[in-house]
């Protein structure tokens, strides 16, 4: 049971304060109401002369003199704006806080508009979210017991496609393209805008002033659309639509209200999002997916390789985590695999010099087909394996840790070529784990190899997480499945003499509600554009709202980044890590004198939202951001009566 604070919102100054506390109990059930009143909007509430809404906490909205004392429920028009963070706002009868009530949703400081009929309790309803935002609440129109107008259902039918709407000047949506019949009071709407400049969109009866209140705003180069609307209707049955800037405007009618008229089963179009927690990771022992070396032909160029995943994954899988090792490249290049219906993003998932074998841990948006592209801009041979993925309705949740050190031969002999060493894990993770993720070190190579890190309880399978020549040090992001139960045993199989090392990051279990949002591929910085990172430096690199893709603030937990390093001037590694925490002695990238190295790495944001990142030589060093962890819930707009 969820305690929230409420706020009462005075009528005519619409100030928002908090007072009291409320616990909320089951859903209430709306109150019948047999007529509705449209009427010209109203603004009841307005934060802006004051603070943001808080997270959590019910806001009272008190109508008061602008619908009658035995109104049953409102039309509310509700506007977010200035919002702070990945979020919700959630309209509902006060004293019943219901989750599949949201109306709304909050993204990153975007403005949204959508339409409420909300039920009053003591003349009053209530308004949560979930983030920091502004609310503005205009009435729009009442429902009473007795009188008013019935709701028929007609549509969805097309009144207005796309007509240009010079700004400053009004569309009318003539009676006749609207369907309603003479004496109808009101619509049901759906309104699309967009335009060059930022602007907003006013519906209102051609036949009265126009209102101070807008329908909704829209960012220029962008479209915006008011999920529902009430248009109130002029004597003559037509609706004007006022642009403040030059858009193009579209108005798709669901039906009218009209005195005396037999009500249908449907109600007013309305919208809500239904929330689901995020995706979460179903994790699986290494399979091998491809391997080019199969068919003799390397992958370069214009030539793609496509790799369909649609019948290997469930149809709620969203992003898709594989190992990805290029070898025998003919030239110097790099890999970048992205989804094939997107388009090729200016970012690489890995980077080679001319006979070099290179892994690098992939996670990428599978898109709506699940097929995967991998461009290579030099021909290479190319293979990947199988760690698992992200699931919508299925998985675990992520429990990111500050890295810390797992283990490291170097304290004892060189491990000997086809040796296990195997981790317990028992005493690091909790006895759930579904899988691990480690960076994997291999060191002071003696000669061509490979690891394999797999659960100990299974066969090792016939796929690698690292691989290697003679004295490389090469590092691997690695998601294992395994770690959890009695046992909790990872082991490492190397096919050659090396050093091992591991540092964990965190890892997946039942209890955790934090899931992976994946991006489209975005650069986060690129020293290059600058001067690059001296010896010892470090780069503090904000992971805020407005700072970066997918910041938003409290709602980031991780952030998934491909690390690069680029042209150091020696040896050396990079440790990405949280601020706040302090650096911890390990790595995620290593690195030689003119090496261009990649490597996945999972980043726990620190409280300040902030990610740093240390260099021990001098190197330029590139970040693109796959994604991020959060525990906020996805959403899906859904069409509701």
């Amino acid at each position: 049971m969820r305690v929230q604070g409420v706020a009462r919102v005075a009528a005519v100054l619409g100030l928002l304060t908090a007072a009291g506390a409320l616990v909320a109990p089951a859903r209430a059930s709306a109150t019948a109401s047999s007529g509705f009143t449209p009427m010209m909007p109203v603004l009841v509430a307005d934060s802006r002369g004051g603070n943001r809404l808080a997270a959590g906490v019910a806001y009272e909205v008190t109508p008061g003199g602008a619908v009658p004392g035995d109104a049953t429920r409102v039309a509310a028009r509700i506007s977010i704006t200035s919002s702070v963070g990945v979020g919700e706002l959630r309209v509902h009868p006060c004293g019943a806080y219901d989750p599949a009530g949201l109306v709304l949703i909050d993204i990153a400081g975007d403005d949204d508009t959508a339409l409420a009929f909300v039920t009053l309790q003591g003349g009053r309803f209530c308004v949560t979210a979930t983030t920091p935002t502004h609310v503005l609440v205009a009435v729009v129109g009442y429902e009473q017991p007795a009188g008013g107008s019935a709701f028929v259902a007609t549509g969805p039918a097309v009144a207005v496609q796309q007509a240009s709407v010079p700004a400053g000047t009004v569309l009318t949506v003539p009676a006749a393209g609207t369907g309603a019949p003479a004496g109808a009071t009101a619509l049901s709407v759906s309104v699309v805008a967009s335009g060059a400049q930022p602007g907003f969109l006013t519906l209102y009866p051609c036949d009265q002033p126009r209102p101070a209140a807008s329908t909704l705003g829209y960012p220029g180069s962008d479209r915006a659309w008011a999920t529902a609307a009430v248009g109130a209707l002029s004597a003559s049955g037509d609706l004007c639509v006022y642009a403040f800037t030059t858009a193009v405007v579209s108005v798709t009618v669901y039906g009218h209200w009209a005195p005396g008229a037999t009500p249908t089963a449907t109600g007013p179009l309305q919208y809500a999002f239904e929330s689901s927690p995020p995706p979460g990771f179903v994790a699986v022992e290494p399979t091998r997916l491809f391997d080019t070396r199969s068919t003799g032909a390397r992958i370069g160029g214009s030539d793609l390789y496509e790799l369909d995943l649609s019948a290997d994954l469930p149809a709620t899988a969203t992003d898709v985590v594989m190992n990805v090792t290029v070898t025998e490249p003919t030239a110097a290049g790099f890999v970048t695999v992205y989804p094939c219906e997107s388009g090729r993003p200016v970012v690489s998932n890995l980077n080679f010099v001319a006979g070099q074998t290179v892994p690098n841990l992939v996670t990428v948006s599978l898109g709506t087909d699940a097929r995967l592209c991998l461009f290579s801009n030099v021909p290479t041979h190319v293979l990947a394996d199988l760690a698992g993925w992200y699931d919508a309705a299925d998985g675990d949740g992520f429990l990111p840790v500050t890295p810390q050190r797992l283990f490291d031969t170097r304290t004892g002999p060189v491990l000997g070529a086809g040796s296990t060493y195997s981790l317990d894990l028992s005493g690091t993770v909790d006895a759930d784990t579904s899988a691990v993720v480690m960076n994997v070190t291999v060191t002071e190579t003696g000669g061509a190899g490979f690891v394999t890190v797999y659960p100990c309880s299974a066969a090792r399978p016939t796929a690698s997480n690292l691989n290697y020549v003679a004295g490389q040090t090469v590092p691997n992001l690695v998601t294992v499945a395994g770690g959890g139960g009695a046992a909790r045993r990872v082991c490492f199989y190397t096919s050659g003499p090396t050093h091992l090392l591991a540092d964990v990051a965190g890892w997946y279990a039942p209890g955790s509600a934090v899931g992976y949002v994946g991006l489209d591929p975005e650069r986060l910085f690129d020293t290059r554009d600058a001067a690059a990172l001296a010896a010892g430096d470090t780069l503090v690199v904000p992971y805020g709202p407005g700072d970066a893709p997918g910041a938003t603030g409290d709602a980031v937990v991780a952030v998934v980044l491909n690390l690069t390093a680029v042209e150091p001037v020696g040896p050396g590694f990079v440790t990405a890590y949280p601020c706040a925490d302090g650096r911890p002695t390990v790595s995620n990238v290593n690195y030689v004198r003119g090496d261009v190295v990649p490597n996945l790495s999972i980043v726990r944001v620190d409280a300040d939202d902030d990610v740093c990142f240390y260099t021990l030589a001098g190197t330029h060093l590139l970040a693109d951001v796959a994604g991020f962890f959060s525990s906020l819930p996805s959403l899906d707009l859904v069409e509701v009566r």
